[in-house]
């Protein structure tokens, strides 16, 4: 159910992993915004993939996507603060928000399971602080059209609230055009926050490492919990990647 590879990574991978274990470097922590060339590496994926300029200053380093989820959840609202989360959702993500106090507002599902902009737009209150989406979806299998993610995010960029978008299986979708077109906008820091993970597509779940791709000001409030949680995303992990 949640796409864990049952194949070992790549054997580059195992073999990179093999030798650096040996250097007294992978043993140290490493700097809080992630290996920078893990950074300039996810950048440059994502602005090939995207059509667009990601720069490796937009880019967090974390343990994983679900840490990244966390981390971005905490930063955005507090007790008493809602989120909005489509129905069905993942399971993990509704579980933080009740352990933090933020209040998950449940978004029925439109035609096909795809999330309608109608119905998140009625649902925004003075306490509302993100939407979220998950991309291709977990559990609904659903990946959501990039003109319907558009349009979340205009709506989002309307009442100045936090479009939240999870794409940890963004490589398993049916195509290999852009997942949507959000990069283009020069403005989309002031909005869109990236979620990605590293663990199917790459075959390394158990080395925990994701990222948060975002404006960088909202990066820096991320380290600061990052700081007190896990310091830093496992520098072994970071290397796999």
């Amino acid at each position: 159910a949640q796409a864990a590879p049952a194949y070992p990574p790549a054997p580059e991978v195992v073999a990179h992993v093999g030798a650096i274990v040996r250097e007294p470097a992978t043993s140290q922590y490493v700097e809080l915004p992630g290996l920078p060339r893990l950074r300039e590496a996810v950048a440059d994926d994502l602005s090939r993939a995207y059509q667009a300029r990601v720069r490796a200053e937009h880019v967090q380093v974390t343990a994983g996507c679900n840490q990244a989820f966390c981390v971005v959840a905490s930063v955005l609202a507090g007790p008493g603060d809602e989120i909005l989360m489509p129905l069905p959702y993942f399971f993990n993500h509704d579980m933080w928000l009740r352990l933090q106090g933020i209040e998950p507002v449940y978004l029925e599902p439109g035609r096909d399971l795809i999330p309608s902009v109608t119905t998140a737009a009625a649902a925004i209150t003075s306490r509302t602080r993100a939407i979220v989406l998950v991309t291709p979806g977990t559990p609904s299998c659903v990946t959501i059209d990039p003109q319907t993610i558009g349009q979340f995010a205009r709506l989002a960029a309307t009442h100045r609230i936090a479009l939240v978008l999870d794409e940890t299986y963004r490589s398993f979708r049916g195509t290999d055009s852009p997942a949507h077109d959000l990069f283009a906008d020069p403005n989309w820091p002031d909005t869109v926050i990236s979620l990605h993970s590293f663990s199917k597509d790459l075959a390394i779940p158990g080395y925990r490492v994701g990222a948060i791709v975002a404006n960088p000001a909202l990066n820096r409030e991320a380290m600061k919990l990052l700081d007190c949680l896990a310091i830093c995303a496992p520098r072994v992990g970071q290397e796999a990647a």
